[in-house]
């Protein structure tokens, strides 16, 4: 599993029906060579330059494509020397082999599936302009499996949020049922592929409890990423609520409601979060949502992702994100410092809601390819930016995301808070994320910010941004 973009390769599929059969034009497995272990994506008529890690470990590994209903849209799988595409509908599946240059075969399918959400007239009167902010039953269930599992232990601190003392009392009421298969399922799974971390996190909120049975809400089809269905198996389904049962994992969560009601208000009475949509539906005026949530479990570590849909004319945006334990450094900072450091947990998800639809547009720009076709020039080898952004739209979108942050610091706190706050982002995304030229692109998007006419927005500075990120490219590549 990735980032899911989606895919394409070299035959046409004729006919579909409505079934979930593998479809080929033939009865022979499709098959295709590469020499890298990067592939390139098209569908219809966007494109995505070496976002598919091809992987032999997983089989299948699936991109999920979502055609109009009824209709087939061209999914192309395309490596360096070769390439395939599908015609593809909903429902439907297709499979092909991608054969390494050291012989290893990557068994690869194409699905066609439909709306990640449906949003009924009833939700969409009860959520409209409201903002939710929750730690819901079911996600906090997973999360306390995730607090079970050796890798957890291993990634020490990447996945469960370390010395807190919420984490000691779910050791104490589930600690006995580390061996349950629910564990066992969850660690397997995330060390056969690591990212599967946030899949599993995020597509719990499709779920609720209904007496001892997990069932879904029946309005999201998946949540992570761009994935196309729950990733969250009818297998692990069961083990979960065998495991919620014989641990009397209701009991916990109940006793336990009041500490959660403290940070949900934590987050709604200290974070400005209706500050933080207004600014960023000003600036991003094409995009509106309806709908703005919060969720989270106290036990996540420091990390986050966003999601975002669209159905029957509603808009949702959603933030997945861990709760800010106060640190070390908040000594250093002011009480209004603290606060604002602590939002840019919620700012720099809601932001992705808007940034990566509006990048979508300039992506097929000879001007975007010319300035971040190498990556290598914005991201350190084997730093955080290369391994978990591993593609030029991925680099670019990630660095508008912080740098976004310094631009409504700018609107938001007093100079010399946001000068200070602003260079403590600037040397974490290049000494610890390893975004190397972060804080040229920063300085740079601050300079056409700040010096805007009156009515533009930071969409409007698309244009601007690239050409600079080109010029700077070709003045400091290495000849």
């Amino acid at each position: 599993m990735k980032y899911i973009f989606n895919l394409i390769l070299l035959f046409i599929l004729l006919t579909a029906c409505n079934s979930n059969k593998v479809i080929t034009s033939s009865n022979t497995q499709k098959t295709i060579s590469s020499n890298s272990e990067l592939a390139s994506l098209r569908l219809g008529d966007n494109y995505w330059d070496k976002v598919w890690t091809i992987n032999p470990e997983l089989n299948p590994d699936t991109w999920y494509v979502r055609p109009k209903l009824n209709e087939s849209i061209r999914a192309t799988f395309i490596t360096d020397i070769d390439s395939i595409f599908f015609d593809v509908y909903r429902n439907q599946v297709y499979d092909f082999d991608v054969i390494l240059k050291d012989g290893k075969k990557a068994r690869t399918r194409i699905k066609g599936v439909g709306e990640k959400a449906q949003f009924s007239p009833a939700y969409q009167k009860e959520n409209r302009h409201k903002t939710i902010i929750e730690i819901p039953e079911v996600y906090e269930l997973i999360n306390i499996v995730f607090a079970l599992t050796p890798i957890a232990d291993e990634k020490k601190g990447q996945l469960v949020m370390k010395d807190i003392a919420y984490l000691d009392e779910v050791k104490d009421w589930f600690g006995a049922h580390q061996d349950h298969k629910a564990v066992q399922i969850i660690d397997n799974t995330i060390r056969k592929q690591f990212n599967m971390y946030f899949s599993l996190k995020m597509d719990a909120y499709i779920y609720k409890f209904d007496g001892d049975e997990i069932v879904s809400k029946g309005i999201y089809n998946n949540i992570a990423y761009q994935i196309g269905e729950s990733q969250i198996s009818s297998v692990l389904l069961e083990a979960l609520e065998d495991f919620s049962k014989v641990s009397n994992f209701k009991e916990f969560y109940r006793a336990h409601l009041s500490f959660y009601s403290s940070q949900i208000s934590y987050y709604e009475d200290e974070i400005n979060i209706a500050n933080m949509q207004s600014w960023l539906n000003k600036n991003f005026p094409k995009t509106k949502y309806d709908c703005f949530k919060v969720i989270f479990s106290p036990l996540v570590s420091w990390n986050q992702s966003a999601a975002w849909f669209e159905n029957d004319g509603f808009k949702e945006a959603q933030a997945h994100v861990n709760f800010p334990y106060p640190r070390k450094s908040n000594k250093t900072r002011t009480k209004q410092e603290n606060i604002l450091h602590d939002g840019e947990i919620l700012f720099t998800e809601f932001n992705h809601a808007f940034i990566n639809p509006e990048a979508e547009q300039y992506f097929n720009l000879q001007v975007f390819h010319d300035a971040f076709a190498n990556i290598s020039f914005w991201a350190e080898k084997d730093g955080v930016a290369e391994k978990h952004y591993g593609s030029s739209q991925s680099i670019f979108n990630e660095m508008m995301n912080w740098a976004l942050v310094s631009l409504y610091l700018i609107d938001n706190a007093p100079q010399k808070s946001a000068q200070k706050l602003i260079k403590g982002i600037e040397n974490w995304q290049t000494s610890r994320r390893g975004f190397t030229h972060f804080q040229a692109f920063n300085q740079n998007l601050i300079k056409l910010y700040t010096t805007k006419s009156s009515g533009t927005t930071v969409a409007d500075l698309y244009p601007s941004i690239l050409d600079w990120a080109k010029e700077f490219k070709d003045n400091n590549s290495k000849k």
